[in-house]
């Protein structure tokens, strides 16, 4: 870009005006400039860039602030306004560079320290005034700071940190350091790591804590790895205890007589058994197992706490679908027979003659009994419903199902009783690629079709009520007309 642009002078008119322009942008930029004679202003408002150009001629520095030379630093010269001088570097390798209080020169470490440590004696606080121990006389004795040892060169001590440290010994002392990690003290919290006890019985007191990512093992044959008790008659936690007996893992509590008695177990094939008496179902059976002896009262209760998307117990079949009779998700029995089933194809088995449906008339409102019309308009929308036999897609015997279809029934009541048919589920549980399970909504063209079948019976049952009194008031009138 350039620092000064002239106009151009064309013609006479306006040229006054031209001219006094150009001559304000001449002063502008001579004001710019820097002066050779240091007519002001003459200092910079910028870097000035050398563009890789040398600055020559300089003189020697005289003040804090100027610039120093290359033949200032090499052959000594004046580094400061108090005149300090570098002596010059040639000839003197291997030497240190010391002053006498008022010039400075290059030395050797002995000039500068004296022929023996006591002339340093001043700078090393592990001599007195009157030691007289010369630079050849190593290794330093310990009396005297050092190790008393002649270690090679790779014996090093590394410190970090900026503390005290003292070490304390009741007698001759041999220790053998780990390469890497961390000592343990006697008092206060430590992390131990790939540790072996040797003692028969190891005691990890009140307050502390024991962790381990990888394997605890026991040797002896029957016996707990680890294990926890407050007192001979308080609460005890066996890991890998007597596999034959207890289990890997065994909790005992105490009883109110004080004597310890089993609560739970991990069976030696992972299976978990809990039991407030110490008696199980099936001990060693292949089921994990709750079991409860008090009266009155549940032997599990699941509870959810959320309170925007609650869901209750779900069973999942991951490696199969047998849907058949007999596999089934949830049964019920008692000590003579079983009383009802949630079997593996959906169906329900039960003695239904016992089923219970709540209908009293204080949990209901809005009661509006049928009107002649809306019966009329019931049995018309019946009367469209097709019944017939039908199989249902995978089943695994080969009779047939009797009964309807819910988009027939849902075509047949849209107008009457569209809320007999619904959705048979919104949503569905779905397993992620990493194993967790979710739910995610349905799309509305994926979704089953349901009836809701008491509302679909009481409604036959009040058009089998209303043709059944129509029946009777016909069957009076027939016989009035025989007897006339």
């Amino acid at each position: 870009m350039a620092k000064l642009t002239l106009t151009d002078i064309t013609s006479g008119y306006a040229a006054p005006a031209t001219i006094n322009a150009n001559n304000a942008l001449i002063e502008t930029a001579l004001e710019n400039t820097l002066s050779r004679d240091g007519t002001t202003p003459n200092t910079m408002s910028a870097n000035l860039d050398m563009n890789s150009n040398r600055v020559v001629n300089l003189p020697a520095p005289v003040a804090s602030t100027e610039p120093v030379r290359l033949v200032d630093v090499q052959d000594g010269s004046i580094l400061s306004e108090d005149s300090f001088v570098v002596p010059a570097q040639t000839g003197n390798s291997g030497k240190a560079l010391g002053t006498d209080g008022s010039a400075a020169s290059w030395r050797t470490v002995p000039d500068l320290m004296g022929t023996t440590l006591s002339a340093a004696a001043n700078k090393l606080p592990y001599f007195t005034s009157s030691s007289a121990m010369a630079l050849t006389d190593l290794p330093l004795p310990a009396d005297k700071g050092g190790t008393g040892v002649a270690n090679n060169s790779a014996a090093t001590l590394t410190r970090s940190g900026n503390h005290a440290i003292t070490l304390t010994t009741t007698g001759t002392t041999g220790v053998t350091l780990p390469t890497t990690g961390t000592l343990a003290t006697l008092a206060g919290a430590e992390a131990l790591s790939n540790k072996t006890t040797i003692q028969a019985t190891s005691v990890i007191t009140a307050g502390h804590s024991f962790e381990s990512t990888g394997a605890i093992q026991s040797n002896a044959a029957s016996k707990a790895c680890l294990s926890q008790q407050n007192s001979a008659t308080s609460a005890i936690t066996a890991f890998g205890a007597d596999t034959s007996t207890y289990g890997i893992l065994q909790i005992r509590t105490a009883k109110s007589n004080g004597s310890p008695i089993e609560r739970g177990q991990i069976t030696a094939t992972g299976h978990s058994k809990l039991s407030d008496d110490g008696t199980y179902n099936g001990s060693t059976a292949s089921y994990h197992e709750l079991s409860n002896s008090v009266d009155n009262n549940e032997v599990v209760i699941c509870r959810s706490t959320t309170a925007t998307n609650p869901y209750g117990v779900g069973v999942k079949y991951s490696a199969a679908a047998p849907n058949d009779t007999t596999h089934y998700f949830f049964y019920g029995q008692d000590s003579s027979t079983t009383r009802h089933q949630l079997r593996g194809d959906g169906g329900y088995g039960n003695y239904q003659a016992n089923d219970v449906n709540l209908c009293d008339a204080t949990v209901k409102y809005d009661w509006n009994p049928y009107s002649e019309e809306m019966l009329d308009k019931l049995e018309s929308a019946f009367l469209k419903v097709e019944f017939g036999t039908w199989k249902y897609r995978g089943q695994t015997h080969d009779d047939p199902n009797h009964g309807k279809m819910a988009q027939n029934v849902e075509a047949a009541f849209r107008e009457v009783a569209p809320e007999l048919v619904d959705y048979w589920e919104t949503e569905r549980m779905v397993t992620g690629e990493s194993g967790e399970t979710y739910h995610e909504e349905i799309p509305v063209i994926e979704r089953l079709k349901a009836i809701y079948e008491t509302d679909f019976s009481n409604i036959v049952h009040a058009l089998l009520q209303r043709n059944i009194k129509r029946s009777h008031d016909l069957l009076k009138r027939v016989a009035a007309l025989e007897a006339a």
